[in-house]
C-alpha cells in the first residue's frame, strides 16, 4: 500500500487532483486520514469549513475519511470529538479514554465494521493487549468520571480562560507571533526557531511541563489534564509568561 501525505495547506480541489492523479497513475486511494487539530504541528486547526469540504470530497470519490482523535479527542478541544461537529467514517481515539492506561478504540459505522468477516474459527487478528481487563475497567471509570464532572464543558471554558490569561499578558511581546487554542489544546508561536525547545528546558526546572511543537520548535504546546485545578493553571500560566518576558528582554540586552 502506497501512504502519501499532503500539505496542511492544500485545498479541497488541490486534494481532488492529487487523487486524480494518482488514480491516472494506476493508485487507487481507499481513505484519507485527518488529525482534526494539528497536534505535533503546532496546535494548528484547519480552515472554516475545510473538514466538512473534505468529507463531501470523499463523498463524491466514494473512500473513506477517517479521523485520527488519538490527542485531540474526548474534550481536548471542548467538545467531546470533532466527528461530533464534522463527521468522518471512521474515529480513532486512545490517550484520553484510558486515564493514563494503555487503551486505544475505533468506531465506525456497522456496514463498515461488518467488512471483517466473522471468524472462521481461527483469529482474523490479534494483539497482545486486546481487551486487557485492568485496562479496560479503567477506560470505563475515566469516561464515567468525564461525564460526571463534566469535564468537557469545562475544557472549553477554562481553555478560552488560559487564552484570554496569555493574550492579555503576551500580546505586545515581540517575541510572540500567535496565541491559539480549541478548549484545553493551547499553543504559543515565537518568532525564533528552536525557543520552544528553550521554553521547554527552563521551565521544566521550575516544575512546569510543556512541549515544544511546530515548525523548527518554534511552538510550545500547552495541553494540561481537563481536570487540572484552576489555581494550578494560573500560576503554570504565571511561570510561563515571565520567563517568555524574560528571554524578550534578554533578546533586547
Amino acid at each position: 500500500p502506497l501512504i502519501t501525505h499532503i500539505d496542511s495547506g492544500f485545498s479541497v480541489d488541490d486534494l481532488r487532483e492529487h487523487i486524480k492523479a494518482l488514480h491516472v497513475g494506476g493508485i487507487e486511494v481507499g481513505q484519507i486520514i485527518v488529525e482534526p487539530v494539528l497536534g505535533r504541528y503546532g496546535n494548528k486547526t484547519h480552515p472554516d469549513g475545510w473538514l466538512k469540504a473534505v468529507y463531501d470530497l470523499t463523498r463524491e470519490l466514494g473512500i473513506l475519511l477517517i479521523y485520527d482523535e488519538v490527542f485531540t479527542g474526548l474534550g481536548r478541544t471542548g467538545v467531546g470529538f470533532r466527528a461530533e461537529v464534522d463527521p468522518c467514517d471512521i474515529l480513532c481515539m486512545g490517550k484520553a479514554i484510558g486515564g493514563g492506561m494503555p487503551v486505544s478504540a475505533i468506531a465506525c459505522s456497522a456496514d463498515i465494521m461488518n467488512s471483517w468477516p466473522p471468524s472462521q474459527g481461527e483469529a482474523l487478528h490479534t494483539g497482545t493487549f486486546f481487551g486487557h481487563p485492568l485496562s479496560c475497567l479503567v477506560g470505563k471509570k475515566t469516561l464515567e468520571i468525564v461525564r460526571r464532572e463534566a469535564l468537557i464543558d469545562r475544557s472549553g471554558s477554562l481553555g478560552q480562560y488560559a487564552v484570554n490569561l496569555l493574550m492579555d499578558n503576551l500580546s505586545t511581546c515581540s517575541l510572540v507571533t500567535e496565541i491559539r487554542g480549541q478548549g484545553l489544546m493551547i499553543a504559543i508561536e515565537f518568532t525564533k526557531d528552536r525557543l520552544g525547545v528553550k521554553l521547554m528546558s527552563v521551565l521544566q526546572k521550575k516544575g512546569v511541563i510543556l512541549i515544544p511543537c511546530g515548525e523548527r520548535g518554534r511552538s510550545v504546546s500547552i495541553t494540561p489534564a481537563l481536570n487540572i485545578p484552576k489555581e494550578i493553571l494560573e500560576d503554570a500560566m504565571g511561570i510561563l509568561i515571565n520567563e517568555i518576558k524574560t528571554f524578550q528582554i534578554q533578546e533586547k540586552l
